[in-house]
């Protein structure tokens, strides 16, 4: 035991990284694993069939990771501009404050309007045209469909009162009351393609960016691609071209072709927003992101901070 410790204390004090590594894989004992946690033996189980091609996928990636760290695409340095807010936000956004931030940082939003009565929702969809749709706005509320809180296709001032009445009820009805900031009107869209555009904090790797096929979807299929942040435009090209969903991006069944480029652009500019904001930044979600060829915009968005 006590070479085993010095063995561990020199590896330790090494120079570079250093570590013992099983030969075989096979189980720790209980007592191993006690006196490794003891002396701090840096020890890597699991075997030199699984170690050793591990540690590659490591480098491969650290050398990745550093080098979109200082440089774009095109080569050149981008130095990464903190953004700071005040006063510094904690919990959740609700998605009307979260399309704001998104909004003010050059990330295309659908246009919404909030209403807090029956009259102001008809008046911004009359506004806005026929037909809308109504989502409770609360950061209480992160999952709206799941209690209610969305309705769709409405077509006239009548249907917009009984929707905002809908929602309204189904939000009031939560244990224990959620704060709630009134309801977002938005004109409806279809057609193109949705994706999830997610960044959550890992407490092991730090900000990891998931891009996948968005709306129902993402649940069903759950095609995702997952990269740790930092990216490069060419490695957000990679992400999407990794998806099984990628042929609906090339215009599948005489569909619109979505523009690659400007759709690997948003998903950057959506990374590097959050790579700003890290100091505080939980999760960040648009799902979905519509792709309607070169036009591109969030239909919905959460941000939870620390």
């Amino acid at each position: 035991m006590n070479i085993l410790a010095g063995i561990g204390q020199a590896l330790a004090n090494a120079p570079i990284p250093a570590f013992m590594l099983g030969l075989a894989s096979s189980d720790i004992t209980e007592v191993s694993r006690a006196f490794i946690e003891r002396t701090n033996i840096p020890f890597i189980p699991g075997g030199i069939r699984m170690v050793i091609p591990a540690l590659g996928k490591l480098l491969t990636w650290s050398e990745h990771y550093h080098a979109a760290q200082v440089q774009s695409l095109q080569g050149t340095p981008a130095p990464l501009v903190q953004i700071t807010l005040s006063p510094s936000p904690t919990g959740n956004w609700s998605e009307h404050q979260a399309r704001t931030l998104l909004a003010q940082h050059g990330i295309l939003t659908i246009p919404a309007t909030l209403a807090t009565s029956e009259e102001l929702a008809v008046a911004a969809a009359s506004t806005m045209g026929f037909p809308v749709a109504l989502k409770i706005a609360s950061p209480d509320i992160l999952h709206k469909s799941d209690i209610g809180g969305v309705r769709l296709g409405l077509s006239s001032e009548e249907a917009v009162r009984e929707a905002f009445a809908h929602v309204m009820r189904a939000a009031q009805a939560i244990e224990p009351a959620p704060h709630i900031e009134g309801v977002l009107v938005s004109p409806m869209r279809t057609g193109g393609v949705e994706l999830l555009i997610g960044i959550t904090r890992d407490a092991a790797w730090g900000q990891v960016l998931a891009v996948g096929l968005g709306g129902i979807w993402v649940e069903i299929l759950k095609d995702t691609s997952l990269r740790v942040l930092p990216v490069s435009r060419s490695e957000v090209r990679t992400m999407l071209a990794e998806l099984q969903g990628a042929k609906l991006l090339q215009g599948a069944r005489g569909a619109k072709a979505a523009d690659l480029d400007a759709v690997i652009e948003v998903i950057y500019q959506i990374a590097d927003l959050a790579q700003r904001l890290k100091t505080n930044l939980e999760a960040l979600e648009i799902n979905p992101l519509r792709v309607d060829g070169a036009h591109i915009e969030a239909l919905d968005a959460v941000i939870t901070w620390q």
